[in-house]
């Protein structure tokens, strides 16, 4: 197999698929200190692995739409990911004095000036930091989301938040994610536990029978206090409805089954936020010890991700029907099973981890960006830590302003993910080997024109379904 950062033109002309590597070459830009290729996958878990929404964005998108394009994101994705990676080693092997060995804090928006220019440097920088710092606020809504669930009534929603933000701020002044690797192993090894928690609790959930109308009101409001009357209606209708037909001013056409313009495409960003991790991979790369070996990681991590999103979401849809919540943990616990409920209150524990582990790992390429741009020195002084601390806790005021993560997840992902995923990668790639000419192979150019138009598309349409439902009603479970 050809090594990542010496094909030639020939070898680019026979698959669609830029070369991975080899396990076992060389590596001129290894450095003695890094993430391994295992670690680096258990940061991708980290920021990319978030099962709770998917049922309900099954829903909205449809059965067998939906199915397929979780079949095809997540190899999309791999694709996109070696893409990207290979961009990063081509400016390895071009410019090792500005790269190689060197701290870069911007590496993303760094692949775009050297492909496109400053423009383009900008437009990355703009787009990556407007994802993860959005990232961010949902990672501490759903942190407080769970722990409600853990610890019902005790405090309210704004109380929660600020005490996550604090749980996650000594990780935040750490410089990088190679320095704060605990956070991407614990963030990995916990997901997987609540990936399995909340699938068990699905299944073993959705096959009891559910709970009285009045215990179940009793839950919905004790676990979501801020939900409003008619969203507690809703549920305690539903739940006791199970086995009667469900008339159509009960539940919103999209929790019918009936799958609109609108819907399709809200379901479609939310299932796009789902599998992108594409704003962090630059960074997690350039922390390796062997860059080259990037393309592992992915795959190795994508593989546990594309399984679990798969099976959790239709599990949830196809047992709760109708009835299916944006966050499935409400769900689960509006039945009599006392295993779905010890399972659900496990992943609730699991996910508030990760949760804060996820939104450490993902701010850390915004503050990286801020102190670049502020020319702020590489060694770690009270000015990183005041700008940190400042960062984080703008992720809290928009917490606090708006509390409805599903809301966040559906802007984010039709939005800046878009481009991060479907028309930066090939954009940028193309560029670079054109600039080095090398000519691409008719199929690769096709295909990346497919990529980069439906990335365009996809974001229009997206945003205007996000905007549309934004501004038409509230959401029905916020944090």
């Amino acid at each position: 197999m050809s090594d990542l950062g010496s094909v030639s033109i020939q070898d680019e002309r026979k698959s669609l698929l830029p070369p991975i590597g080899s396990l076992g070459s060389s590596d001129e830009h290894t450095v003695k200190k890094g993430l391994s290729v295992l670690s680096t996958s258990f940061f991708i878990l980290t920021g990319v692995l978030f099962t709770i929404p998917l049922p309900y964005a099954l829903l909205q998108t449809g059965l067998i739409s939906g199915v397929l394009m979780m079949t095809l994101l997540p190899v999309t994705m791999v694709y996109m990911a070696v893409l990207l990676g290979r961009c990063w080693i081509m400016m390895l092997d071009k410019w090792p004095e500005r790269y190689s060995g060197q701290r870069v804090r911007r590496p993303f928006p760094a692949i775009g000036r050297e492909a496109g220019g400053r423009f383009w440097e900008i437009a990355v920088g703009i787009s990556v930091n407007c994802t993860n710092f959005g990232v961010t606020v949902v990672d501490l809504l759903v942190s407080v989301l769970t722990i409600q669930i853990l610890l019902p009534g005790h405090f309210s929603d704004r109380v929660w938040l600020v005490f996550c933000t604090g749980i996650m701020m000594p990780f935040v002044w750490l410089g990088t994610p190679m320095e704060s690797w605990v956070v991407g192993w614990a963030g990995g090894l916990m997901g997987f536990a609540a990936s399995v928690s909340l699938l068990l609790a699905v299944v073993i959930g959705g096959l009891s029978p559910a709970l009285a109308p009045t215990t179940a009101a009793t839950v919905a409001t004790t676990l979501y206090p801020n939900v409003t009357t008619a969203a507690v209606t809703t549920i305690v209708n539903a739940t006791s409805a199970m086995t009667t037909t469900l008339s159509a001013p009960t539940l919103s056409p999209a929790l019918m089954g009936t799958v609109t313009f609108s819907s399709f495409w809200i379901g479609a960003s939310t299932l796009s936020f789902t599998y992108a991790g594409m704003s962090i991979f630059p960074t997690l790369q350039h922390d390796m010890k062997e860059p080259r070996r990037w393309p592992y990681s992915v795959i190795m991590s994508y593989v546990f991700i594309a399984t679990f999103t798969m099976a959790t979401a239709i599990a949830g849809m196809l047992l709760f029907g109708p009835l299916t919540n944006a966050s499935i943990l409400l769900n689960v616990q509006c039945h009599q099973s006392p295993i779905g409920n010890t399972l659900a209150t496990l992943c609730s524990a699991l996910y508030t981890v990760v949760s804060m582990c996820n939104g450490v790992v993902t701010i850390l390429p915004v503050v990286q960006d801020c102190e670049d741009v502020l020319k702020l020195p590489a060694k770690t002084s009270y000015k990183h830590i005041l700008l940190r601390t400042g960062i984080l806790l703008l992720c809290l005021g928009f917490a606090e302003a708006i509390p409805h993560f599903d809301k966040y997840i559906s802007l984010i992902g039709s939005t800046t993910i878009s481009c991060n995923n479907f028309i930066f990668p090939p954009l940028f790639y193309y560029w670079l080997c054109k600039a080095e000419g090398k000519e691409l192979g008719l199929g690769q150019k096709a295909f990346f024109a497919e990529m980069i138009v439906f990335g365009v598309i996809s974001a229009i349409a997206g945003t205007y379904s996000t905007i549309e439902n934004i501004l038409s009603a509230p959401s029905p479970d916020p944090c």
